[in-house]
């Protein structure tokens, strides 16, 4: 059961986007891999996780490799991927070094893929044998190739989701830039790239006025608009 709920957590980290929700991504990755330590604790008959003051990833998961008698991949991989998940996203933060490389959108990049990998293996280590179609269905929704919900051409920003309205569009435009701002013209312009006629985009960017901030027509999202623009992701992903 943890492990499914987990499977399904991991698929919904598909819909931030790769850079601005880095930090609540990592966390949430950093926390499923800690519970797979755990249960690696307690398959291996170790003690109880320590006090965080006192948590040592690296020691904690060199324990499990005299564990003989239990899979390999339980002993050696699982933890090494752990190990590695822990070190970027705990060790990283904001030591990264002022570059034209976004590094949070390559961290992600590497981290993703090994938490997917991590439950992958979990999953076909603990399946239930008189359903192993289920464990199918949840190692292949894991392991299937990730497209990004935000890419940037040249500077501009694009939605890869199917079905928006204007209104969505420029609202996730916004949410892509935050903290950031876009001015009016800038958004609009934006929204028409995907599709969009001018006077469709200039009535759905009025429509967002009690979403954002103005300065001056330069727009950033309130707290209402992010939390708003995340239900869109969240619901339009799922249909992807």
């Amino acid at each position: 059961q943890f492990v499914g709920l987990s499977a399904a957590s991991t698929r919904s980290l598909d819909f931030r986007t790769q850079d601005q929700a880095y930090a609540a991504n990592g966390f949430r990755q950093l926390v499923l891999c800690c519970c797979e330590i755990g249960i690696g604790t307690n398959f291996g008959g170790r003690s109880p996780l320590p006090k965080p003051r006192k948590f040592s990833a690296g020691v904690l998961l060199k324990q499990f490799e005299p564990l003989s008698s239990f899979d390999d991949s339980i002993r050696i991989a699982i933890p090494k991927a752990c190990l590695f998940i822990y070190e970027v996203v705990n060790n990283r933060g904001g030591r990264h070094d002022p570059s034209d490389i976004d590094v949070n959108e390559m961290d992600m990049t590497a981290v993703l893929p090994n938490v997917s990998w991590v439950l992958a293996e979990m999953i076909r280590f603990t399946k239930d044998n008189s359903k192993p179609e289920e464990a199918l269905l949840l190692i292949n929704s894991l392991t299937k190739k990730i497209y990004p919900v935000f890419e940037k051409i040249d500077g501009r920003s694009y939605v890869n989701l199917r079905g928006l309205s204007g209104v969505e569009l420029g609202l996730l435009l916004l949410y892509q830039n935050y903290p950031g701002r876009l001015s009016r013209t800038d958004l609009i312009d934006l929204i028409m790239r995907h599709g969009e006629k001018k006077h469709a985009a200039e009535v759905a960017v009025s429509r967002l006025k009690d979403l954002v901030d103005d300065d001056n027509g330069h727009f950033k999202l309130r707290g209402n608009g992010r939390s708003k623009a995340e239900l869109v992701i969240e619901k339009m992903s799922s249909k992807k």
